[in-house]
């Protein structure tokens, strides 16, 4: 599960990160998405709904329906891209039902509590207007679309993120999922999910681009960059491009906890 790892400055020799370093080496391809205008703005609407409902369905004062983790966002969106990698030919309404759907699958991953599917389909249904029979039916498609994929990846839902490395890159540079350079990197990484673009970027190097772009910004001075470098195996000018990128996503689409 993308949430029930934690990993601490051993993580380097950690096997749960090693085998996240394995997963991405064999299975991760770069996806470009060739779809039409208005497909791409509904995957860009998409990306900030499935942002929003977890953000408030892990809110205490919602009853913390699904666990206070960013990590199920950057699943349930990779899901839907991986959908929309298979399926050329998508239209916009297609793109927001299988968003819903991604999330659906994303946060029962997740989370793993027996009535987590049933709570979450109910909150849609009031607050969206999401038919349950609905996101059951997408659901299907969504898994029957990723069974087709092919690099090996088909059904898995544990492939990489770029929050998969999160955790490591922080306890490197001495900072934490919970700390303020924790939580402004989560934020920036939030805001990158809205790019397509992004897709062709490796999930590691979109996460050390993003602690390196908010380390740089509140503590230029601090001495991490060869400890980091060494860790996630990318300089600062292997990540030139893909930094200018998550800086730009950040800019134009700022998403804050």
């Amino acid at each position: 599960r993308m949430c029930s790892a934690r990993v601490t400055l051993r993580g380097v020799e950690d096997q749960v990160f090693r085998n996240l370093q394995e997963l991405e080496a064999t299975l991760w391809q770069p996806r470009r998405l060739c779809h039409g205008e208005d497909v791409l703005q509904a995957r860009e609407k998409a990306v900030k709904d499935i942002v929003a409902i977890h953000h408030t369905l892990s809110h205490t004062g919602n009853g913390g329906i699904v666990r206070k983790c960013r990590g199920t966002s950057f699943l349930a969106v990779q899901l839907l891209d991986r959908y929309l990698a298979l399926r050329p030919y998508a239209t916009a309404e297609q793109v927001a039902a299988m968003g819903w759907a991604a999330y659906w699958v994303a946060a029962k991953h997740d989370n793993g509590q027996a009535d987590v599917g049933w709570r979450i389909s109910l909150y849609m249904l009031l607050e969206m207007g999401v038919q349950t029979k609905d996101l059951i039916a997408n659901e299907w498609k969504l898994l029957a679309a990723l069974s087709t994929e092919e690099a090996g990846a088909g059904w898995r839902l544990d492939l990489p993120t770029p929050y998969s490395f999160l955790e490591v890159f922080l306890a490197v540079a001495g900072e934490t999922l919970d700390g303020e350079v924790g939580q402004y990197v989560q934020d920036v990484l939030e805001s990158s999910l809205v790019m397509a673009g992004m897709l062709s970027y490796r999930p590691s190097m979109v996460a050390k681009a993003a602690v390196d772009a908010v380390l740089g910004k509140l503590h230029p001075a601090l001495p991490y960059h060869s400890k980091l470098e060494a860790v996630s195996g990318y300089s600062q000018e292997d990540i030139q491009d893909c930094q200018e990128h998550v800086i730009l996503a950040y800019n134009m689409h700022p998403m804050q906890s």
